[in-house]
């Protein structure tokens, strides 16, 4: 009788072992298990200076190897989404944009002084370049566990803008892209 007991002792704590081990990965609704998905960050400059970008960090937004970055957040105070990529030391293109939080839909720049973007590229002598219009659309959003069992979200969409800088006088550019994976910052879990 003893032995009986036991074994469905051992049975019962077991099951709860098991249990609990499958609780603590379905808070993840995603089952990514803390793999992160690869960035994308696609762009065509053309105007004044052109070239493009293609960037692609795997399964993390910062590739220590290349100098890649492709990352991004959200501020609730000033309501206000940046998305960030750099391909080597200075070259970036930023877009600051009024989103309503961590979602998807289409959204205008430069309809304040906080929602711009920026391009420099001293690399071929592009730099200081600041939207004058444009847009952002986000496509789609996911929430997914990264490191350390915290949850991020990542976004896909594209961008549209148009650009010049303060050389008298200005140079222009458009600029054009998507991105895919891009994090946002712990911060935007609105």
């Amino acid at each position: 009788m003893k032995k009986s007991t036991i074994i469905i002792l051992l049975l019962f704590f077991a099951f709860i072992l098991a249990s609990c081990d499958n609780a603590s990965t379905n808070n993840n609704p995603n089952g990514n298990n803390n793999t992160l998905p690869d960035a994308v960050f696609n762009a065509s400059v053309s105007g004044d200076y052109s070239e493009q970008w293609n960037l692609l960090v795997t399964g993390n937004y910062l590739n220590t190897q290349t100098s890649q970055i492709i990352n991004g957040g959200y501020t609730t105070s000033s309501n206000l989404m940046i998305l960030t990529a750099t391909k080597s030391a200075g070259a970036s293109i930023t877009i600051n944009a009024h989103t309503g939080g961590v979602d998807t839909g289409s959204f205008s720049l430069n309809t304040s002084n906080m929602d711009i973007g920026s391009y420099n590229n001293p690399g071929i002598g592009a730099s200081g370049f600041v939207s004058t219009g444009g847009n952002i659309r986000i496509t789609k959003k996911e929430y997914l566990q990264t490191v350390g069992n915290d949850f991020d979200w990542f976004v896909d969409g594209t961008f549209f803008m148009t650009m010049q800088n303060q050389d008298n006088p200005p140079k222009t550019v458009a600029i054009s892209g998507s991105f895919t994976s891009m994090h946002i910052s712990p911060e935007s879990a609105p």
